[in-house]
């Protein structure tokens, strides 16, 4: 049981991540989720169809449950085959009558919603698909269609698995349309003016080791990231990642980014990570040790372009149900206008990408199974950062939205609880609830970040047909910078709750109906940005 709850927690996690891609600051997004609990169809999550797994005997890796801010989850997707007979990968092909989906409704800010997945059958050792998501509101809370939005995403995807290797292709595109409508009230625009179109590319491809007649493990991933908005801003990132493995003990993990960013300063930057570290096992005790070596280009004052940080991931089992465990580390986040935009679509035009400085991240905590289908993870941060980013709306136009990156170092403190339950096959919850401090640093505040964090969600099958989903998310204590009256205001606590019904019409039919912010309560995720109140939308669901 203790094998299969781990199976289905990280499947979920798997899930999460997709969803939030980014991380906790983003801008709180209006999304749809659909429930089919009966389906047979296999469907694409982004990249992948099936998970080819190398097999080897290995511990059980504990992973905390992570949905990140507001993200929901996406429920008309199948799980991914998981037995494996031999030592050398072999994708089980899932036995299905279906493998074509397509989801279409309509909500009631004039709100359509498409969900289109294609998958070629056949080969159970190649796959390739595509899928289409459309999600855009015709109005919004000011002004109308002058806070209107659009989302449209196209990704196409192939797996192949070779004799002693696998291969992955993605390529994806997807348009943002968002209006900078957080002007001050009775302010006369021109809807053209304020509109802000993100878009962005991406591109990668990786290989896999499948061979286990050596003693290397290898996994090589070769990416593109292009941003291009409608100010004349663009940028085109390359990415290179590698991990390698010599007989289970030995392990080098290597990044390197570089990037080219064009607007009024055209700015060339780099990032390199190298990670060479040794696994070692004493007793019950199990080290990763090793050394972080980074560089980075970015010339701003007080940051070095080297830093070399001990590495340290460590954990000891104190029963065969709990482990405490320890990290240490140290290095840059390589950002982006690419990954800020994704998090923040209200960003000022003339923004410009800065890596942030981690000096040291230490963290602590104990994890493990409370029961046999509840697991639990209790963990203790601390942070230092330099040129951490501050989100602040511009002094000149307030609907613009600046980033700050504060030269001066910010100490987090965490304190983080995640947990999940598995009740039966048909009713599960998870939660995770995160404690944040903020000291330090220029302005004494991190702004625009909350210090309370709680999310908490469940599926549960009614009877038979017919699935019922919800989620809630609560954030507190965000606090934020109103430099036009040189004042420092904390916004209203957010209280979003998500609730979502599937019912198999038929074989092929469905039908769905669902609510977001189902509480109607009218909050502002970033300052001068109220959001949508209770958005309620319908429609069918296909198989083919």
């Amino acid at each position: 049981m203790k094998k299969v709850l781990y199976t289905s927690a990280l499947f979920l996690v798997s899930l999460m991540g997709w969803a939030q891609e980014g991380e906790s600051e983003g801008e709180l997004r209006d999304a749809e989720f659909v429930i089919e609990k009966d389906r047979e169809i296999i469907l694409e999550k982004e990249t992948k169809l099936y998970e080819f797994i190398k097999w080897k005997p290995e511990t059980q890796k504990y992973e905390p449950v992570n949905p990140g801010e507001f993200e929901v989850f996406e429920y008309d997707l199948a799980e991914e085959p998981q037995p494996f007979q031999y030592a050398k990968t072999e994708v089980q092909k899932k036995e299905s009558d279906y493998y074509q989906y397509i989801k279409a409704g309509l909500g009631n800010y004039w709100s359509p919603v498409i969900d289109l997945s294609l998958v070629k059958p056949g080969n159970p050792n190649q796959t390739v698909g595509l899928n289409y998501k459309h999600l855009s509101f015709n109005s919004g809370p000011v002004d109308k269609k002058n806070s209107a939005s659009s989302f449209n995403e196209v990704s196409v995807y192939g797996t192949k698995v070779w004799e002693k290797v696998k291969t992955n292709a993605r390529f994806a595109y997807r348009s943002d349309v968002n209006y900078f409508y957080g002007y001050p009230e009775g302010t006369v625009v021109d809807r053209e003016d304020i509109k802000k179109s993100n878009n962005f590319l991406n591109a990668r491809v990786s290989l896999e080791d499948n061979n286990l007649k050596d003693n290397w493990e290898y996994t090589v991933l070769v990416g593109y990231r292009g941003f291009f908005d409608n100010y004349d801003n663009s940028e085109n990132t390359l990415d290179l990642q590698g991990e390698f493995v010599f007989k289970d003990d030995i392990h080098l993990d290597v990044i390197y980014n570089v990037s080219n960013f064009n607007n009024t300063f055209p700015q060339n930057r780099s990032h390199f990570l190298g990670r060479p570290y040794y696994s070692f096992e004493f007793q019950d005790l199990k080290v990763d040790a090793g050394l972080s070596v980074s560089l980075q280009s970015d010339n701003v004052p007080d940051m070095n372009n080297v830093k070399v940080f001990p590495y340290l991931a460590a954990s000891y089992e104190l029963s065969p149900e709990y482990e405490l465990f320890a990290n240490l580390d140290g290095g840059y986040d390589f950002n982006t206008m690419y990954s800020l935009s994704e998090k923040v679509p209200y960003l000022n035009p003339a923004n410009i990408p800065v890596n942030t400085e981690n000096m040291a991240d230490i963290e602590v905590g104990i994890r493990g199974d409370v029961l046999e289908k509840w697991y639990a993870q209790v963990s203790m941060e601390m942070k230092n950062m330099r040129y951490m980013p501050l989100y602040m709306n511009s002094p000149v136009d307030q609907s613009l939205i600046d980033i700050d990156y504060d030269p001066e170092i910010q100490r987090l403190f965490n304190i983080g609880l995640s947990t999940a339950y598995y009740l039966d096959g048909n009713n599960n919850f998870e939660l995770t609830l995160d404690f944040n401090s903020y000291t330090g640093g220029l302005y004494d505040q991190a702004y625009s970040y909350p210090s309370t964090e709680l999310y908490l969600k469940g599926e549960h099958e009614l009877f038979e047909k017919l699935t019922f989903q919800w989620q809630y998310a609560l954030l507190h204590g965000i606090k934020i910078y109103d430099a036009v009256n040189d004042q420092e205001l904390k916004l209203k606590a957010i209280n979003k709750l998500d609730l979502s019904l599937h019912y198999q019409v038929a074989e092929r039919l469905g039908a769905f109906v669902s609510s977001e912010n189902t509480i109607g309560q009218n909050y502002s995720r970033y300052f001068n940005y109220p959001q949508r109140g209770i958005q309620i939308k319908a429609g069918v669901t296909y198989r083919f």
